[in-house]
């Protein structure tokens, strides 16, 4: 299910992407970085807070380029064009540059991402990558703010129209309801699209106005997603953004879409919960029911397998400045064994039912959690090692237990 939910995006894609146009040139921005450290390419949609950035840009001796989105059918050409700016910058670090809200450093590749959900709506919803950028410069960073209460104004004005006709889209009025809202598993869809801005609770006020029906508050590319099962619509949406934020960032789909794409992924996870809670030996394949089940079983799983790695690189924070390589790799190394772990206890979880498979199963859960809390925390790694392990051999146990693969 997570492995395709980008298909509606995709979809669209000519069969050459390289032969598809875009709106910049190498040499347009080039001659942006020669005439100020922070070089902006029309159409660029990234934000920076430039009296935080510029001093740090200042004395590390390094520029700031700000890209537009690659688009989906133009990512090849968008590429090769990045490809020859990082020719005059040919450092590994000289020049930071965007492709639409993705941070990257020079020519090695170093992708700079966030180390949590919070990161990933607050960069996706307002566009802000100050923070990033400061990461990457190994400078003081701020963590998300807060959501703040939408105005009473706005909570009327967006409910009612909702409640009209299930879509607000000021900037596109035109715009109806899909068909493929339908996905939702039969429940009503209300769908707002806004722009890019701070958080605010206006999705949970909306719930509490269309408490039976799929809610979805847009803000810039991040979808507040509600539901009548809270649990469902978290790990849809945290399922979702933990394995696709990357594409998201650098492509930049259309809000109205995206919006529709979580709307389905609320539907399939619903379902994908109720087959997680079948009894094995009431469905014709169990193993096919594990795989139906595992974005619901071990939602977590899908956003440790981007964020552990990403945000060991990303934050190189003032205590950890001195850090040697080996050590960082090292890190990455255990960071790699909690995430394997995390996937066999998804595909385990829904064929183990009591007895001592049951226990192994929930055992090893623990010790996954042990491990992963240290990894994230950055804590003693000789310890979230052994932790890993230990759930990895209960796991084994347990699938020879059942006679299915580990």
């Amino acid at each position: 299910m997570l492995g395709s939910a980008l298909a509606l995006i995709i979809s669209a894609a000519p069969a050459s992407a390289q032969d598809e146009p875009i709106d910049w040139t190498a040499a347009q921005a080039l001659s942006a970085l020669a005439a100020d450290a922070i070089a902006r390419v029309p159409g660029a949609p990234a934000l920076v807070d430039e009296a935080r950035v510029r001093p740090v840009l200042a004395a590390a001796g390094r520029k700031l380029l700000l890209l537009p989105h690659s688009g989906v059918d133009s990512r090849e050409r968008h590429r090769d064009e990045i490809a020859k700016v990082l020719e005059e910058y040919p450092g590994d670090d000289d020049l930071l540059f965007t492709s639409g809200l993705k941070v990257n450093v020079g020519s090695n590749s170093q992708v700079i991402g966030p180390s949590d959900m919070a990161e990933v709506a607050a960069t996706l919803g307002t566009a802000d990558l100050t923070e990033f950028v400061l990461t990457a410069l190994d400078a003081d960073w701020n963590p998300p703010a807060a959501p703040v209460p939408a105005t009473e104004a706005q909570v009327v004005e967006v409910g009612d129209a909702l409640a009209e006709r299930q879509l607000y889209d000021p900037d596109r009025p035109d715009r109806v309801r899909d068909d493929r809202w339908d996905k939702a598993g039969g429940l009503t869809v209300r769908i707002a699209v806004l722009p890019a801005g701070p958080a605010t609770d206006l999705a949970d006020r909306l719930a509490q106005r269309f408490p039976d029906d799929v809610v979805a508050v847009v803000r810039g590319l991040w979808v507040d997603l509600r539901g009548p099962d809270a649990g469902v619509a978290r790990t849809a949406s945290d399922a979702y953004y933990g394995q696709n934020f990357f594409r998201l960032a650098e492509w930049g789909p259309d809000p109205l879409q995206l919006a529709t794409l979580l709307v389905g992924e609320y539907g399939e996870t619903a379902a994908a919960r109720a087959a997680a809670l079948q009894r094995p030996d009431e469905a014709d394949d169990p193993l096919e029911i594990a795989g139906i089940a595992l974005p619901w079983v071990f939602a977590g799983a899908a956003v440790l397998l981007v964020a552990v790695p990403v945000a060991i690189r990303r934050r190189p924070s003032r205590l950890r400045a001195l850090r040697t390589a080996a050590a960082r790799l090292d890190r990455d190394r255990v960071a790699a064994e909690v995430s394997a772990v995390a996937a066999r206890i998804a595909h385990l979880d829904a064929v183990s039912r009591g007895g001592r498979p049951g226990q192994l199963v929930t055992s090893a859960t623990e010790r996954y959690q042990v491990a992963r809390d240290l990894v994230l925390s950055e804590g003693d790694l000789a310890v979230a090692r052994e932790a890993a392990r230990e759930a990895a051999a209960q796991l084994a146990e347990a699938a020879e237990l059942l006679g299915v693969p580990a």
